[in-house]
């Protein structure tokens, strides 16, 4: 019983790291906006953005906005409040990826505890 109980919280921990992970550097926030790299060859390629850059990408339009276009912020405006969701998904992307990791490798630990004692009382 203790297996099965070890199994199912390595699957749980391995499954929420996953999708912190995905969250943070897969999943695309913006459809349609993708990053254009040019390679050697001359040829273009396209990336989706990650939450990271989808962020900077907002806050950059923000300040150009802002600052050269000289609009101030307007009532309805969906921009600072997409902003602070995606600041807040990221964080809890981080903190879950950090929270896994450490559960992991203490899940690990344990393990390893319990097999060196089961081997001494053999």
């Amino acid at each position: 019983m203790k297996k099965k109980t070890t199994l199912s919280f390595l699957i749980v921990l391995l499954l929420g790291f996953s999708f912190s992970f995905y969250t943070k550097y897969v999943r695309s926030y913006i459809p349609g906006i993708e990053k254009t790299e040019s390679a050697d060859n001359h040829q273009v390629t396209s990336k989706k953005l990650t939450l990271s850059q989808t962020i900077a990408f907002l806050e950059h339009l923000e300040e150009t906005r802002t600052k050269y276009l000289g609009v101030a912020k307007v009532n309805g405006d969906e921009n600072a409040k997409a902003i602070k969701k995606l600041k807040t998904i990221n964080m809890l992307s981080i903190a879950g990826m950090i929270l896994f990791f450490f559960l992991f490798i203490w899940l690990m630990v344990r393990l390893r505890k319990s097999k060196r004692t089961s081997y001494a009382h053999e």
